[in-house]
C-alpha cells in the first residue's frame, strides 16, 4: 500500500501539471484574442475616423470671384467711349483644389532606407496633388438678367454616365427646369507623378525634401472644342499656378500644404446669354488597392492611404471580417464579387438597404456606421474603386453672364471676314467657311450674300445656329457667326469671295467685303504618301507599332480636325487606334501582334461646322516576321585543323551572332536558324618544290553555340577541305592560299503564326597558312 500511494502521488501530481498547462494555454488564448480584437477595433477606430474628417470631399475649396460674374461684349463698330463704362472683356479666375497636406511626412524616418523612402515619397506626392482637373464650357441663350438657368447635379450626372471628354462642341443637356446648355468645349490636366518626382533636387539622398521643392507637373491638356480665352499662348488658358507666381492673392506657405491653384482666362465670344464655367477635380486623398493589380495577386502586406495614415491589407481584411459577423443579420452585400470587378452601383443600393435594416436596430447609429466602414473597406480593397470615393472628387460651377448692349439706332452693315482674310478646303468636298456679321437683326433682316467672282457660283448663308439647328440666337444688335457652304465642289485653284451685307428697310448702304479662298487636292502631298508607305512597308513588322506623321497637300493652310485610324485584320480586341490629329507619336503606334495579317491606315479630314468628311489617304500592308541580324564583329578565328595524312583539313570560325527577333508584343522571340553556302568554285592553293597542290571546299558546317532562350544565337562554322593534288614526299611545310566567299542566310519563324523573315550577310574568307606535317 505505501508504494501504491506514492505512486498515486506521482500520478496526481502529474495530473495537476497537465491541467496547470491546459489552463495557461487557455488564458494565453484569450489573451491573444483580446489583442487581436483590440487590434481590429484600434484599425477601425482608425478608419472611421480619418474619414470622418474628410467627410467633406476634396473638391474646390475656394475661388476668387463671386459666384455669378458679368461681362460686356461691345456692338461691332462701336466706340467703348460712347457706352459712357469702360468694357472688360475677358476675366481671370482662380480655382484651389484641397489636397492631404504632407508637411509633417516628409522628413525621412529613423531607420528608414532610401528605397523605403523613395516609394514612400512616390506616395506622398499623389496624395499631395491633383490627380485629374477638367474646365468645361456650357451656354445658355437665356436673358435673364437676375439668375442663370438650373444645371444637372454632379449626381444625376454621374448617374447618367455622362462624360463630357467625349463630346463634341455643340452637344446640349436639360436642366431641371427643362432649360437647355450647349457644352462648349473643355480642357483636362493629367498629373504626371514620374515627372515631378524626377524633378526633386536629390541633396543628400533626399534627407531634408521640403514641400516646396515638389513642383507638380502636368501633361499637355486634352483639349475639346474652341479655347474661348484672349489673345494668348495656349498653355496661360489653363494652367496649374505656383504659390510664387500668384501675385494677386495672399496665401501662406500653410494654406498652400492644403490646397492646389489652377488659373485660367475666359473671353466669350459676342453671343449675349449665360455661360457657366464648371470644374471638376479628382485627388488622391484615399489611396486602395490600385485597379493594375489583379485581385489574386493582392499582397497581405499591400499598404492604403487614408490621407497620410497607412494601412495594411491584412489589417483591412481583418476589421472586415470582424465587421462581416457581426453585421451578417443587415445582409451585406458580397465583396467577393465587387472585387472581382462588380458594378460599384449595384454594390452601393445593396450597401444602402443595408443601412436602412442597420436603422431599425436596436443600437442604429453604432450599427448605421459600422455598415458604411464595411462599405469604405470594400471600396478600399476592391481595386481601383478608391478613385469613386466622394472625398477624391469634386466640382464647382460658377456662372458668368455675357451682355452686349445695343448699338445706337442706324448703326453700319459690318462684315468679320474669316481669320486673316483667308480660307481653304479640298476640292472632294463643297467649300464653306465661317465670318461674322453685325448687328444682327433676326427675322430675315440681314440681307447676306457670298459669290465666287470667278465662276459667279454662290453660297448659301445662314446664321450659324440655325445651320446646326440650335436654340442658340445671336443677341439682337450684336455679332452673329454666319456660316457660308456651297452644294457643288470647285476646281483645285485660288479664288476671290466677296460677302455683301445690308439690312432690309435701312437707309445703311450695303457692306462689302472680299478675302481669298484656296482649295487643294484631296489627299496627302506625294511625298508624304511615299514616306508613310514606305514606314509601313518596313516597320509592319510583329512586335512593333506604326508611328509616321502626314502631310495634307495643304500643308498647314486647312485648319485641325483630321483623324488617322489604324487597325489590323485581328478579331480580338484592341486591334484598331484613332489619333485625332496629324501624326502618330513614336512609341503610341498600334501594336502589331502575330494574331494579325495585314495592318490598315485611313486617314481623314472633317470640316469644321458642317461635320462632313472626306478620305485623304488609305493603305494596307502585310505585317512581317522580322529577320534575323548577323553580326560578323564577334567572330573568332579561323582556327585550321589537317589529318596526319594532310588530304583533309578544316577552316573553322566560332562566335557569329544571329539575333532572335521579337515575334510578339512582350518578350517572345522567333525561332532563328543560320545556314551557309559557297559562291562559286573554292579553291585553296598551295605550292611546293615547284609542284602545285590543291584543295577544294567538300561544305559548310554549322552549329549552334548557346541556349534557345537567349536573345541572340552564337554560332560556329566549319568549312571542310578536301585533297584534290597529290603533295610532294618529304615535304615538311606547305604554304597555302585563297580567297572565296560564304553566303550566310538566317531565317526566323514566328512560332505562333509561322511567318518567316530572313537575313542574310556575305563572309569573305582568306586563306594565308602553312600546313607543317609532324
Amino acid at each position: 500500500m505505501g508504494k501504491g500511494g506514492g505512486a498515486g502521488k506521482v500520478y496526481f501530481v502529474l495530473y495537476l501539471a497537465v491541467v496547470l498547462e491546459l489552463l495557461i494555454i487557455i488564458v494565453e488564448r484569450d489573451e491573444a484574442e483580446e489583442l487581436l480584437l483590440s487590434k481590429q477595433r484600434e484599425t477601425m477606430k482608425i478608419v472611421q475616423s480619418i474619414l470622418s474628417q474628410l467627410q467633406t470631399g476634396s473638391g474646390t475649396e475656394g475661388i476668387n470671384t463671386r459666384p455669378q460674374d458679368e461681362i460686356t461684349i461691345p456692338p461691332p463698330g462701336l466706340n467703348v467711349k460712347e457706352l459712357g463704362f469702360d468694357v472688360k472683356d475677358s476675366r481671370k479666375y482662380i480655382v484651389e483644389v484641397g489636397i492631404t497636406d504632407i508637411t509633417s511626412e516628409l522628413p525621412m524616418r529613423v531607420g528608414e532606407s532610401t528605397k523605403d523612402y523613395t516609394e514612400r515619397l512616390k506616395k506622398l506626392i499623389k496624395l499631395a496633388n491633383v490627380e485629374e482637373i477638367e474646365y468645361q464650357i456650357f451656354f445658355s441663350p437665356s436673358q435673364d438678367i437676375t439668375s442663370a438657368p438650373l444645371f444637372p447635379s454632379d449626381d444625376s450626372i454621374m448617374k447618367k454616365g455622362i462624360d463630357f471628354k467625349t463630346w463634341q462642341s455643340g452637344q446640349t443637356i436639360t436642366g431641371p427646369d427643362g432649360s437647355i446648355w450647349e457644352f462648349k468645349g473643355l480642357r483636362k490636366m493629367t498629373f504626371d507623378n514620374d515627372q515631378t518626382f524626377s524633378n526633386i533636387p536629390i541633396g543628400d539622398n533626399y534627407k531634408n525634401v521640403k514641400g516646396e521643392m515638389i513642383k507638380p507637373v502636368y501633361q499637355p491638356p486634352l483639349i475639346v472644342g474652341p479655347d474661348f480665352a484672349p489673345q494668348i499662348s495656349a498653355d496661360s488658358i489653363f494652367y496649374y499656378t505656383d504659390l510664387s507666381e500668384r501675385k494677386d492673392i495672399t496665401t501662406s506657405a500653410l494654406e498652400a500644404a492644403k490646397k492646389r491653384a489652377f488659373t485660367v482666362n475666359f473671353k466669350p465670344p459676342s453671343i449675349a446669354g449665360w455661360y457657366k464655367l464648371r470644374f471638376s477635380s479628382r485627388t488622391n486623398r484615399i489611396l486602395g488597392v490600385r485597379k493594375t493589380e489583379g485581385v489574386q495577386e493582392v499582397s497581405e502586406e499591400t499598404t492604403v492611404n487614408i490621407g497620410t495614415v497607412q494601412l495594411t491589407v491584412k489589417d483591412l481584411r481583418k476589421v472586415q471580417k470582424e465587421l462581416t459577423t457581426k453585421l451578417e443579420k443587415f445582409h451585406l452585400p458580397n465583396v467577393e464579387e465587387f472585387e472581382k470587378g462588380g458594378d460599384l452601383a449595384k454594390f452601393e443600393a445593396a450597401l444602402l438597404h443595408s443601412e436602412i435594416e442597420a436603422a431599425q436596430s436596436e443600437e442604429p447609429t453604432e450599427n448605421v456606421s459600422h455598415v458604411r466602414l464595411f462599405g469604405y473597406i470594400a471600396k478600399l480593397l476592391a481595386p481601383g474603386q478608391s478613385v469613386n470615393f466622394k472625398q477624391n472628387l469634386g466640382a464647382i460651377e460658377f456662372n458668368v453672364r455675357v451682355i452686349t448692349p445695343k448699338a445706337p439706332p442706324g448703326a453700319d452693315p459690318a462684315i468679320v471676314p474669316p481669320t486673316d482674310g483667308y480660307a481653304a478646303s479640298f476640292d472632294k468636298l463643297p467649300a464653306a467657311f465661317l465670318f461674322q456679321i453685325s448687328p444682327y437683326q433676326g427675322d430675315g433682316k440681314n440681307q447676306v450674300t457670298a459669290i465666287v467672282k470667278e465662276t459667279n457660283q454662290r453660297f448659301e448663308c445662314k446664321p450659324l445656329y440655325l445651320y446646326n439647328n440650335t436654340p442658340n440666337a445671336p443677341a439682337m444688335s450684336g455679332k452673329a457667326d454666319y456660316i457660308a457652304y456651297m452644294n457643288e465642289n470647285l476646281a483645285v485653284g485660288k479664288y476671290t469671295v466677296e460677302i455683301t451685307h445690308g439690312i432690309s428697310a435701312s437707309s445703311k448702304q450695303p457692306k462689302t467685303e472680299t478675302f481669298d479662298l484656296e482649295i487643294f487636292q484631296t489627299g496627302l502631298t506625294d511625298a508624304s504618301q511615299k514616306d508613310i508607305n514606305a514606314k509601313l512597308g518596313f516597320r509592319a513588322l510583329f512586335g512593333s507599332s506604326v508611328d509616321f506623321a502626314a502631310v495634307p497637300s495643304s500643308g498647314s493652310k486647312i485648319p485641325r480636325s483630321y483623324e488617322i485610324k489604324v487597325s489590323t485584320d485581328s478579331k480580338e480586341q484592341g486591334n484598331e487606334a484613332t489619333y485625332d490629329q496629324l501624326n502618330i507619336p513614336q512609341g503610341k503606334g498600334l501594336p502589331l501582334t502575330s494574331n494579325a495579317s495585314n495592318v490598315f491606315v485611313a486617314i481623314k479630314w472633317k470640316q469644321p461646322y458642317t461635320n462632313k468628311e472626306i478620305m485623304l489617304f488609305e493603305s494596307s500592308k502585310e505585317i512581317k516576321q522580322r529577320g534575323p541580324s548577323i553580326l560578323t564583329a564577334t567572330m573568332v578565328g579561323p582556327k585550321y585543323t589537317f589529318a596526319p595524312n594532310l588530304k583533309t583539313g578544316s577552316i573553322e570560325f566560332t562566335g557569329i551572332e544571329a539575333s532572335r527577333p521579337d515575334a510578339d508584343i512582350g518578350d517572345v522571340k522567333a525561332n532563328t536558324v543560320l545556314t551557309a553556302s559557297l559562291t562559286g568554285e573554292a579553291e585553296i592553293v598551295g605550292r611546293i618544290k615547284g609542284k602545285e597542290i590543291k584543295y577544294s571546299v567538300s561544305d559548310v558546317e554549322v552549329s549552334d553555340a548557346t541556349e534557345p532562350n537567349s536573345s541572340n544565337t552564337r554560332w560556329n562554322i566549319k568549312i571542310n577541305l578536301q585533297l584534290i593534288s597529290n603533295i610532294p614526299s618529304g615535304a615538311k611545310s606547305i604554304p597555302i592560299s585563297g580567297s572565296f566567299n560564304i553566303n550566310l542566310r538566317a531565317t526566323a519563324t514566328n512560332p505562333k503564326n509561322g511567318k518567316v523573315g530572313v537575313g542574310t550577310k556575305s563572309l569573305n574568307v582568306d586563306v594565308d597558312y602553312s600546313i607543317t606535317r609532324k
